[in-house]
């Protein structure tokens, strides 16, 4: 109690304005040396093609054609390796359209699958490859003997569909997260709360920061929503392969290995997998997928130009941003989104309104790697503002047939 009183009378004496104390020199330099840091222009890094269908960033050139080939290639492999664990059976999966999730809820291992079940029987699969595989043995006295080689076999299969929809998820939701935050993508929750959902028919993934870029962004929560061709894959994921990896696991490492399983996407063999092991998957990616050799942090200058040339300003995310109709009731977006008509089971701030902007973004993304439902590739805004020009400039009864390629 004593030493509560103590800190909290160094606070008030410390931190204020016009004291010399520690805690504001630091501050005051700090200030200084991003004013200096971001007071410096930085060099050109980055040229385009004319059809801005290619884009160099350091010398290195990605070719949007080969990214949208590559994308569909780890899609087809994805469906190649789930289907040769699962075979031609659904077991049964059913998933309302509209599954329960809370997402405030902050209960240890809760998730969405907790409003399931949505397998008959959970166990199912695991039952079928016993049989099936022939996973188990007995010996002479009639007791169950487990086939570890095979079982180790099966969990590097499942490994390998962990490292496939790890890429899906980084690849083609748009607005890159960082490695290190993807890294920490939680399935439930935990000692921190979780930070995969569910809304609908799609799935959320949401980075919680911590570390605010500065004091008038504050945003805490940033969201990128999974296109429905991974959303399918991760219903799969989370019903059936899943679980079915947590309980091999438990039979080969243990109890405490299995909980990390089931509660991380980055997980491999009941291991969180490094950090600089996912690194080493993103290049990876790029140099066997995509013919480039780059990495994360070349990704994500691809990204930030692909989003200029080819979605620009899909909409404004900003807690503080104030429209004209909340200007008319006299309080900013931010206090519309805290104080007035809270909406059941979404994370603070995170309105209604703030979800479908991420949602808008997220599908021109999924629209540009062509992987979104019912929608052409979608092509460079200039190309897009050529053709409205020429619609628009046409005399009436004008008909046209205008190809991709006559686009540009």
């Amino acid at each position: 109690m004593y030493i509560d009183r103590a800190i909290e009378g160094e606070v008030k004496r410390s931190i204020r304005l016009g004291v010399n104390s520690p805690f504001n020199s630091i501050h005051e330099m700090q200030r200084y040396v991003s004013s200096l840091v971001f007071s410096t222009p930085l060099p050109p890094t980055t040229l385009t093609s004319p059809d801005h269908m290619v884009i160099t960033y350091c010398g290195i050139s990605l070719s949007v054609i080969q990214w949208r080939n590559a994308l569909k290639q780890l899609v087809r492999e994805t469906h190649a390796e789930i289907k040769d664990i699962l075979g031609d059976d659904d077991y049964g999966v059913n998933i309302p359209d509209l599954p329960k999730d809370d997402w405030t809820e902050t209960r240890r291992n809760y998730s969405w699958m907790e409003a399931g079940p949505y397998v008959p029987n959970p166990q199912c699969l695991l039952e079928n490859l016993v049989t099936q595989k022939k996973l188990v043995s007995k010996d002479s006295d009639g007791n169950v003997l487990l086939k570890t080689p095979e079982l180790w076999d099966l969990l590097n299969k499942l490994s390998r569909v962990t490292k496939l929809i790890i890429w899906l998820c980084y690849f083609t939701p748009g607005g890159v997260a960082r490695v290190s935050e993807f890294w920490d993508h939680k399935i439930t929750n935990g000692d921190r709360p979780r930070t995969i959902f569910r809304h609908g028919s799609f799935f959320w993934f949401v980075t919680r920061r911590t570390k605010p870029e500065s004091l008038t962004g504050r945003a805490s929560f940033i969201l990128t929503q999974m296109c429905p061709e991974v959303c399918r894959f991760l219903n799969v994921y989370f019903t059936l392969l899943k679980p079915l990896e947590s309980d091999i696991v438990h039979l080969l490492k243990g109890e405490r290995c299995a909980q990390i399983t089931s509660q991380f996407l980055c997980v491999q063999e009941g291991e969180h997998i490094p950090c600089t092991t996912l690194l080493d998957w993103i290049h990876e990616f790029m140099r066997d997928y995509c013919m480039v050799g780059a990495g994360a942090r070349e990704y994500r200058h691809f990204v930030v130009e692909i989003s200029r040339l080819f979605i620009g300003s899909a909409g404004i995310v900003d807690e503080d941003d104030t429209d004209t109709t909340t200007a008319q009731r006299g309080h900013s977006g931010n206090t519309a989104r805290t104080r007035y008509a809270i909406e059941e089971g979404q994370l603070p701030s995170i309105s209604s309104d703030i979800m479908n902007e991420y949602a808008n973004s997220s599908s021109l993304w999924w629209q540009f790697c062509d992987l979104r439902d019912g929608y052409p590739p979608l092509q460079p805004i200039i190309a897009r503002r050529r053709i409205r020009d020429t619609v628009a400039n046409a005399p009436i009864g004008t008909s046209f047939h205008v190809s991709i390629s006559e686009t540009y």
